[in-house]
């Protein structure tokens, strides 16, 4: 990406981003990494490393630890190992085993499962050679601690127990010759001492003649004589010489295996490039964790559809400090690529510029930002920013000179790829002059197909956006009647810059703001005063709008819960007909039989005439009784939404009178059983409703009964457990529920934990025309129950 001036990452303040970014790398090459990243144009290496940054942030939230302990550069030490036949230090040799070691903990931590969440890491991980063999060859001379192992060869072992005999024989003597001379008083407090890794004794210099031996040194008194006595010089002698030849064999030890090193240096340097490909991904995670950030939409073409944005850095300083950010939203694609930003001193103007400019370095530097995830960025080929004051004495350029070179390196590398942000747009002149000059580099900007964000008090430059296509005008929303700033952007109107009633708020005389008054263009004061009132009317209108919207959703909601209860209702008074009809059909079908039995009777006295007609009456009355109940059924799935005459196994359906969707299972003659989540229900079919959208409820235990002619409603609901959404949904049926089968009063179960459900009933039960609610008492459930009286 092409930046003007070449100072912007410090400008944009990138250059802290970076410094936080380094801050969260456990190992120096990836620290070292981090003052180098600029922002790239390449949209496949953009959205690689925001994927891998994505999955690292994860694992960071997880709490999951993938380096488990640092590493170090090994670029000098390679460099020598290069050399033939140079010997690396043991601990030099430590820092590359501790490298591989970590190479074989991240091969294990991304396993299989691993891989199918986190797949871009788990391919840097599998890249990796398996480090095995070396670490083992050093494993074998070294111990985890670095230092040469005592059974590392059979002549290294021999040494040793060489060195262990030697040294016993020599402690016994030694401490035989120091009780001698001790009984005598010959030696000093101290009895003892090493020195050119020999054991002599500290001898009184009065007495230095009496012990027969070696005079190694003296103390500064010159009251104490270190003498090497003459019966353990031969001993001594012996471990320095048994001494040498262990240090001879361990350097022959470590040539041997700086050898073998040498031959994987290559392996090694590959192991480092990608243990610090990850150590970075893994940083981008940490920060992107510590921001609360998402990883945007990407596309290829310019554009900025930024949606709950955050200052990055503010970001992370208010949640050091427990304060609130507010977010904003930003559009910026064609046909509109510039937006005008007005408002008052200290409104937050430029922090939201610099922060568009920030949040677009970092995407494309593949560092995730403090955005809704459904945001979506553009790439672009180059920044331009001019913050602040740049006057320069040694170029002899004052603020303005200086802003109008930067206007001109803007303008002759901008296009339909440039990102411009200018603050305070025409300033450090006349105004007339510079609003004029200023309109001109707008007027550019938009022939150039540009994008910008730019802020100015001009109302000149307002009105131009205005008027100008390719241009909106936002404004920096501001608290009038407190006189404070809200921070909140609003795109589509200028803002007015407040300045009287800030320098009223700061405590200046009166007859100074009265006397401004009366110099001010009447055009320009009255241009302000009603910006500011259309601030005002602005806010309250979409204060009434959003309680105007509550009220209207509120409303559906008790239209639909009318409409189905009605139908219900509508739908019972037939079923209670068609209930009658259908006890009635039995008890001629009773009639029936009874009469069988007549004509049986009368057929044994012969009048066969009289018992014919009497069945053509009964049949005639149970035909016409059969028309009616088949008439009455059609009235009632005419009534019900989504009645089906035909189900099948599989079908999601609903018992008539309740709202739970089930599926059925098997249909056996008339009957069709059902699961509704862990209860499984023998409905008959004629109870049963099509039903588009099952619901899968959690229940405590399974139940099975039998639905004959209606369902039973119970009037007690246990929402523990549930998500919030789950839990209104569940609610809300069971109220409608309640209202259609006539209850008098029902219990809601939702726990006390934070109250939060607790709450969410409350708000809920609103909704609903309720006589009472109370709760009971604490033998009864207390506050974690709450009782509603219908």
């Amino acid at each position: 990406m092409h930046c003007i001036p070449h100072n912007v990452y410090q400008i944009l303040e990138f250059d802290k981003v970076l410094g936080r970014l380094q801050a969260y790398c456990t190992g120096p090459t990836a620290a070292a990494i981090c003052p180098a990243i600029t922002p790239e144009t390449h949209i496949d290496w953009i959205r690689y490393e925001l994927q891998c940054a994505q999955e690292a942030q994860r694992i960071i939230e997880s709490g999951e630890t993938v380096f488990a302990h640092g590493y170090e550069d090994l670029e000098q030490i390679l460099q020598r190992l290069s050399v033939d036949g140079f010997i690396l230090e043991s601990q030099e040799i430590l820092e590359i085993y501790r490298l591989l070691h970590l190479v074989a903990e991240v091969k294990v931590f991304f396993d299989e499962e691993r891989e199918e969440v986190s797949p871009k890491l788990s391919a840097i991980a599998h890249r990796m050679h398996d480090p095995s063999s070396i670490t083992s060859a050093i494993l074998r001379i070294l111990d985890e601690s670095g230092q040469v192992r005592p059974d590392a060869s059979r002549e290294l072992l021999r040494i040793s127990r060489e060195i262990q005999n030697v040294s016993h024989q020599c402690d016994v003597e030694f401490q035989k010759l120091v009780r001698h001379y001790a009984s005598k008083d010959w030696l000093s407090e101290i009895l003892e001492s090493i020195r050119n890794e020999r054991r002599v004794l500290a001898v009184k210099s009065e007495y230095k003649r009496q012990i027969r031996g070696i005079l190694h040194d003296q103390s500064a008194s010159g009251k104490t004589v270190l003498v090497e006595p003459e019966e353990v010089i031969g001993i001594n002698n012996d471990l320095f010489d048994l001494r040498a030849q262990y240090k001879a064999e361990v350097r022959n030890l470590l040539r041997l295996l700086c050898a073998t090193l040498r031959s994987s240096i290559d392996s090694i340097r590959e192991a480092q490039i990608h243990i610090t490909e990850l150590d970075l991904h893994l940083a981008k995670g940490r920060l992107g964790s510590a921001m609360r950030a998402n990883v945007p939409v990407l596309d290829p073409s310019p554009r900025l559809s930024i949606r709950r944005a955050q200052h990055p850095l503010l970001l992370l300083k208010n949640l050091a400090a427990g304060k609130k950010t507010v977010p904003f939203d930003l559009d910026l694609h064609p046909p509109n690529r510039i937006l005008l930003l007005s408002g008052p001193n200290a409104g937050g103007k430029s922090i939201l510029m610099k922060a568009v400019g920030l949040l677009q370095l970092m995407v494309q530097s593949g560092i995730p930002i403090p955005v809704s995830p459904d945001s979506v960025f553009g790439v672009f080929g180059q920044i331009s920013a001019s913050l602040g004051d740049h006057q320069s004495i040694e170029n002899d350029l004052s603020t303005y000179s200086s802003k109008l070179m930067e206007m001109k390196a803007c303008l002759e590398h901008a296009g339909e790829k440039s990102l411009v942000l200018i603050d305070e747009f025409g300033s450090g002149t006349d105004p007339r002059l510079g609003g004029a000059i200023a309109e001109g580099i707008l007027e550019s900007l938009c022939a150039k197909h540009a994008f910008a964000v730019i802020t100015t008090h001009y109302s000149e430059l307002k009105v131009y956006a205005y008027k100008k296509r390719g241009i909106v005008n936002g404004a920096m929303v501001f608290d009038k009647e407190h006189l404070v700033p809200t921070y909140e952007l609003m795109v589509g109107k200028p803002g007015s810059s407040f300045t009287f009633e800030i320098a009223r708020k700061s405590g200046l005389p009166e007859e100074i703001l009265t006397y401004a008054a009366s110099k001010t263009g009447q055009n320009l004061r009255a241009m302000e005063e009603l910006l500011a009132d259309l601030d005002q009317q602005k806010r309250k209108l979409d204060e009434t709008l959003r309680q105007s919207e509550v009220r209207s959703q509120q409303l559906d909601q008790l239209v639909q819960s009318y409409e189905r209860m009605q139908n219900d209702l509508t739908a019972q008074r037939h079923r209670l007909k068609l209930e009658q009809k259908e006890r009635d059909y039995a008890h001629l079908s009773q009639m029936n039989r009874e009469l069988e039995k007549s004509i049986r009777a009368i057929r044994e006295e012969k009048d066969i005439a009289a018992a014919q007609e009497k069945l053509r009456e009964v049949k005639t009355v149970q035909t016409t009784t059969r028309e009616e109940i088949g008439q009455i059924n059609e009235s009632i799935k005419a009534r019900l939404p989504n009645a089906k005459t035909v189900f099948h196994p599989g079908d999601f359906v609903r018992v008539h009178n309740s709202t739970q969707t089930g599926k059925i299972e098997r249909i056996s003659k008339n009957k069709a059983t059902i699961i509704m989540g862990l209860m499984r229900l023998d409905v008959p079919l004629s109870e049963l409703l099509t039903a588009n959208d099952p619901l899968d409820i959690k229940s405590e235990r399974s139940v099975q009964r039998d639905i004959e002619t209606q369902t039973r409603f119970d009037t007690k609901l246990d929402l523990r457990g549930m998500r919030p959404e789950e839990a209104l949904e569940i609610m809300e049926r069971f109220m409608d529920m309640a209202l259609v089968s006539n209850a008098h009063s029902v219990q809601i179960i939702h726990g006390k934990g934070t109250g939060a459900l607790k709450r969410l009933v409350y708000d809920k039960l609103r909704e609903y025309k309720v006589r009472q609610i109370t709760q009971p008492v604490d033998q009864q459930g207390g506050s974690g129950m709450t009782v509603v009286d219908l």
